[in-house]
């Protein structure tokens, strides 16, 4: 591989989640594009590709900056948190963190907040660190529940 060689990204906001050699297997190219869409994608050398990959995966491994300011808002408790997320940050790319700063992604990470008296949990809209597709799949999952939820909200 060298660094002249041409290179398919998939490029995010945090560098690029996926590579695939231009020069590949038709079979490979036709799977790496089937699973990240060939719109998403971007043609580059591999020089250009080597530090996009090597930050996504240094962001992947060891989390993201927490924003600096004032959150947009807060879960007091786990209850809270349990009856409220949807309405409040779904579908919203959202980034959680407990009172001891650390990223909460799921109901696993909350139920450690819970356990471990880390609670209010600060929200942030917008820098939860999804790529454009992800949110949008993120976004029509919160719309769905919310249906479901609060029909009379949708007529």
């Amino acid at each position: 591989m060298q660094d002249a060689d041409g290179c398919y990204i998939v490029p995010c906001e945090h560098g690029a989640s996926a590579y695939c050699l231009a020069d590949a297997s038709p079979d490979a190219l036709k799977r790496f594009f089937r699973k990240h869409g060939k719109r998403n994608c971007k043609l580059v050398t591999v020089a250009e590709a080597r530090p996009l990959v090597q930050q996504y995966k240094q962001w992947r491994d060891y989390g993201q900056p927490i924003p600096d300011g004032e959150p947009d808002g807060q879960f007091h408790s786990f209850e809270n948190w349990l009856w409220k997320a949807t309405s409040w940050i779904g579908g919203e790319n959202a980034l959680c963190v407990d009172a001891r700063d650390r990223i909460c992604r799921n109901g696993g990470d909350m139920q450690r907040a819970k356990d471990e008296g880390a609670f209010p949990v600060r929200f942030y809209y917008g820098a939860g660190g999804e790529t454009p597709a992800e949110n949008k799949k993120s976004r029509a999952t919160a719309e769905r529940a919310m249906r479901l939820q609060y029909p009379w909200r949708y007529k």
